[in-house]
């Protein structure tokens, strides 16, 4: 294990000496939180965590299926947020700032990717959105389009709303949620953490970026770090960075978690950041500390006088009355002490009154819904049973997820009506006297209630009262205090795609594991996509002798899928631990031999030749994580596996598996992100290897000899992760990295960008359909996008019209252009 430099060293002893001062101190155990002082990075982090929850499944061995499920939850989070950091680390192993790297590769990609171009190919190939558009219901649970966090109206048109998405960027409605555009395209891997709109010039749009529910500064600041305050003053065609906040981390790494813009003044600005609150008089240009230091979750102004502003965080409430030169902290009947998250509502119907909801829940309670009828110098206790914050309709649970997702809303015309916001939607319509379910939390109620769980936004438009609720799944509406809703996400194409698979024999076959969506299929020439299977979906293979069938890696369990999505089956094998479930093991199906599958565990390796009735297992018996593991379509009886340090392979179908590849001669990377591994279709020697990670000249590897010998294709590639790789029968390359797609040539050394019309998202997921000439991208943030393959090169080349943001075209002997470029950043 390579150290840490020293700067590395003291930013992650203080950024875990800080735990208990965190939303996600009350998420980590106690006992866990002592064993991770001092470690100092994401191996040694997982270690202590891995042993934690190996030990609570053992002694939970005899539980229910609902308990062992409590344990489970809180160590997926911490299985999703290893599997998002392992391949977003510096050269060290240290944690770097992702948004920053990113930024900076895309500022030179002009400069890069025009070394060893084929003379024989053209980059003016054009990306179009392959879907979801929107995703209907087959079978499974928790069906939904993809994340959605938070949400602006527009100051004087109903019709006109925007929406913020993790990793998906800011979207637009101008029709009330009919359609949508997305106004960040060109902009690398945005995320929104905030939105603020000017009530004088609703073409001034400031955009605060990252991830604001992503559980205190533990994950939420290295699971997606904010890149600042971004502006445009011409309703998103460009957008401009504004001045960095002062008193950062050496790293720059931090979480923002809320934008608040004067309503009587677009010039001045709140951010909440870095556990501290900054202010702007001048659009972002310069900033000032307020006098406040600790996380704070949420922000509000006082209706009708922007002097006085609300701000809350775990276990407190602070106001200030002149505009935020000073804060004064509220009294409470009932200590607000043990709350880890609080958020804030106020109405134009009483200025003076001012609502919180604070979580965490436990045993049917949560800490409680506070209110005050005095601009918040002291709050009474409204109520903190039934528990809101968990999964059943009559809130005897003790579930809760408040560090992640809690929102609170009151009508703007009756103060009587609460709404609040977490696995479920809730509502009050007695001030707080009492409160009822407003959504079930799954399918099983009546759907007429049902919206997506996790709900991280919820909203009332003052122009005319709908109700709105951001969550895992979508965009929702209430156009009747939340007794029905509309789902709003068609057209909202912000899926989080872990992987895709597609079928040679029907190239309108896809299939693909989401992050909190489930696995999503297409099966006909129809842009439908099913939902099949809830939760995360992880890896997936349509089985390459019938189309009809799949294999998948989802939540806690490996299952057949049947019956053209209809139907599966749980074909989990026995023997793997409880703790090590099915957190993104890696699968794939033999190309020949019907019912022959192999799935790929941390230190397990399964063979069924059965369809996953039964199981064999097999070598390698590595210990490590499963990253990733492909059957080779010419030669069945060769399989490649990587654990990200080491490569095996085997010849005869698993029995025996050579010694570790990556030690032969060419192979110099030394580090622990390989993150795919490929092989050409039609000679399975030719194999290819992708690197994660922020190693510059560190990201592709060939072997001719199936790994006997190596050589180092990494080029002039801009220095970001390369997370998918994919091969077509000629031998010719296709990378998927973190800011979009690269090509290379067989026999050629460099990489053409490949990327025009193409999102700045993580492309998670390459898969090449050789008869239909197509190559498909599975987006970590934007859906799948469809390219057609690389082709023979124009002679000549006319642009006209209006071109958006960057692109890139190649030509043999002229190119010219008349046309407008405009859109962009800076």
């Amino acid at each position: 294990m390579k150290k840490l430099s020293s700067s590395a060293l003291h930013i992650l002893i203080v950024f875990l000496t800080l735990l208990s001062s965190t939303a996600i101190a009350q998420e980590i155990p106690g006992e866990l939180k002592e064993k991770l002082q001092g470690k100092t990075t994401l191996k040694s982090i997982m270690t202590e965590v891995d042993s934690f929850y190996a030990q609570q499944f053992r002694l939970n061995v005899k539980s229910t299926k609902e308990d062992r499920e409590e344990f489970e939850k809180p160590y997926s989070r911490w299985k999703r947020w290893e599997r998002y950091m392992r391949s977003r680390l510096g050269p060290n192993g240290e944690f770097v700032d992702i948004a920053y790297k990113n930024w900076e590769a895309v500022k030179v990609l002009p400069e890069n990717g025009n070394g060893d171009i084929s003379p024989a190919g053209s980059t003016t190939a054009s990306w179009t959105f392959k879907g979801p558009f929107f995703t209907s219901y087959l079978s499974g649970s928790y069906r939904g389009q993809g994340r959605i966090d938070v949400m602006a109206f527009h100051p004087s048109n109903p019709n006109i709303i925007y929406v913020g998405a993790p990793n998906g960027g800011m979207w637009r409605t101008t029709d009330g949620g009919l359609s949508w555009i997305c106004l960040t395209h060109t902009l690398p891997s945005t995320g929104v953490a905030g939105i603020a709109i000017s009530n004088t010039d609703p073409n001034i749009i400031y955009m605060l970026t990252g991830d604001r529910n992503f559980g205190g500064s533990f994950f939420g600041a290295y699971n997606s770090s904010s890149n600042g305050l971004w502006r445009t003053t011409d309703g998103g065609g460009n957008w401009y960075k504004m001045a960095d906040f002062p008193g950062l981390p050496a790293n720059n790494i931090y979480q923002a978690t809320k934008l608040l813009m004067d309503p009587t003044n677009h010039n001045v600005l709140l951010v909440a950041a870095n556990d501290r609150i900054y202010r702007s008089v001048n659009a972002g240009l310069t900033w000032t500390l307020t006098p406040i230091t600790g996380r704070v979750n949420d922000m509000e102004f006082k209706p009708g006088n922007s002097n006085i502003i609300y701000a809350a965080g775990p276990g407190a409430f602070i106001y200030s009355v002149n505009g935020g030169d000073s804060w004064t902290s509220a009294s409470f009947n009932v200590s607000l002490a043990e709350t880890n998250r609080v958020e804030i509502a106020t109405s134009s119907a009483d200025a003076n009154k001012v609502w919180l909801v604070c979580g965490p829940a436990t045993a049917g309670s949560f800490k409680g819904i506070y209110v005050s009828s005095n601009s918040g110098v002291s709050f009474t206790r409204l109520l903190n049973t039934p528990n809101i914050l968990g999964s059943t309709t009559d809130g005897s649970d003790d579930d809760d997820q408040s560090f992640y997702d809690l929102a609170i809303a009151v009508s703007p015309t009756n103060v009587n009506t609460i709404v609040t916001g977490g696995l479920a939607v809730w509502k009050s319509v007695d001030g707080g006297s009492s409160i009822q379910w407003a959504t079930t939390y799954s399918e099983s109620g009546d759907l007429g209630f049902y919206i997506h769980p996790d709900v991280h936004d919820i909203a009332f438009n003052p122009l005319n009262g709908y109700l709105y609720a951001a969550t895992d799944g979508g965009f929702y509406r209430s156009t009747n205090n939340g007794i029905s809703w509309t789902d709003l996400s068609a057209g909202l194409h912000t899926t989080m795609f872990y992987t895709l698979s597609g079928f040679n024999g029907d190239p309108n076959k896809l299939m693909g594991g989401t992050q909190d969506n489930g696995l999503k299929y297409k099966r006909d020439a129809s842009s439908n996509f099913y939902h099949i299977l809830g939760g995360d979906g992880f890896d997936v293979v349509i089985d390459p002798t019938n189309s009809s069938r799949a294999y998948t890696t989802s939540n806690s369990s490996t299952r057949r899928i049947i019956n053209d999505g209809v139907m599966d089956a749980i074909i989990t094998p026995p023997g793997v631990p409880d703790n090590q479930g099915s957190y993104f093991a890696a699968i794939d199906a033999d190309p020949v031999t019907a019912n022959t599958v192999y799935v790929s565990y941390p230190s397990y390796f399964f063979k069924s030749t059965n369809g996953g009735n039964s199981w064999t297992q097999k070598g390698p018996g590595y210990v490590g994580d499963s990253r990733a593991f492909v059957v080779c379509p010419s030669n069945a009886n060769r399989l490649f596996v990587t654990n990200g340090i080491r490569i095996l392979r085997s010849d005869n179908g698993g029995d025996n598996w050579t010694a570790d590849i990556s030690l032969n001669p060419g192979f110099t990377y030394t580090g622990d992100a390989i993150e795919d591994i490929k092989v050409c279709p039609t000679n399975s020697n030719l194999l290819w290897v992708a690197i994660g990670g922020y190693t510059n000249g560190q990201k592709v590897y060939y072997s001719p000899d199936a790994g006997s010998n190596w050589i180092n294709l990494s080029g002039t590639l801009p220095n970001v992760p390369v997370h998918s790789i994919a091969i077509d029968n000629g031998n010719n390359a296709y990378i998927g990295t973190e800011i979009g797609v690269f090509y290379q040539a067989a026999n050629r050394t460099d990489w053409t960008p490949y990327y025009n019309n193409l999102p700045r998202v993580p492309v998670s997921e390459l898969v090449i359909n050789q008869a239909a000439s197509v190559i498909r991208a599975a987006t970590y943030g934007r859906g799948i996008y469809e390219a057609p393959l690389f082709s023979g090169c124009d002679l000549n080349a006319f642009i006209s019209g209006d071109v958006t943001g960057e692109k890139f075209f190649e030509v043999s002997n002229q190119l010219t252009s008349n046309a407008n470029v405009f859109g962009g950043t800076n």
